[in-house]
């Protein structure tokens, strides 16, 4: 954790020098307008309350703000962009399958599963961030190799975030993969062909490896 937040602390200070020395800032999209008013409304909140310890979930908030705003800062042309999202599934990767991996190893001992000793909840958000992101690479990279490099992600990111037993990340999965039929309409058939592939492939990993105790909790989102 403090590793992170230097690390953290550091790369917000680098953007801002980047700003300084460079002399410009974009122009904010409506989006940043919207995500700052929400930033502010929860933190308005928790001073209205009074409450005595401020939630960690608003600091996630400010952490999260700062994030979107050093990416359009500094990634702006697309190319940097999708090399920000490659390296984003490609650590997710890394995340998925040691999650995989502790299951394989400790599947009789534990009940939920997270690389790493993390909060299952907090890992499976994090790997469904990358579902996306793998999907719109897979589909538009122009390197083949990368291609199926994130279209493998999908059914191996999907079975981690089965066996993290997070109801929450199964939800966010859902929303996630609407990101499918959104752009199903405008593939070739050769694509449409390897998506319905990728999609069939994962569902049948997920009922394979995902354990039935974690089945029945995960049905207890209702």
């Amino acid at each position: 954790a403090v590793v992170s937040r230097v690390t953290g602390m550091l790369a917000v200070a680098l953007a801002l020098l980047a700003c300084i020395t460079s002399g410009r800032v974009r122009r904010w999209h409506r989006f940043h307008v919207v995500a700052l008013l929400f930033v502010s409304w929860a933190g308005g909140v928790v001073l209205m309350t009074r409450v005595v310890n401020v939630p960690s979930k608003l600091w996630t908030f400010v952490q999260l703000f700062l994030v979107v705003w050093m990416i359009w800062e500094i990634a702006g042309p697309r190319r940097r962009l999708l090399g920000l999202w490659m390296a984003y599934v490609l650590g997710a990767y890394v995340a998925a399958l040691d999650t995989i991996l502790l299951y394989r190893r400790e599947g009789a001992s534990l009940r939920r599963f997270a690389a790493g000793g993390v909060d299952p909840n907090d890992l499976a958000m994090t790997l469904v961030l990358a579902l996306p992101m793998a999907w719109y690479l897979g589909m538009t990279y122009r390197k083949p190799l990368l291609r199926w490099v994130c279209r493998g992600y999908i059914p191996i990111g999907i079975v981690a975030i089965g066996l993290t037993g997070s109801r929450g990340g199964m939800l966010a999965t859902l929303v996630a993969l609407l990101i499918v039929p959104l752009t199903m309409t405008n593939m070739s058939p050769g694509k449409f062909a390897v998506a319905a592939a990728t999609l069939a492939l994962s569902g049948a990993l997920a009922v394979v490896y995902v354990p039935d105790t974690i089945v029945q909790r995960l049905g207890t989102i209702g």
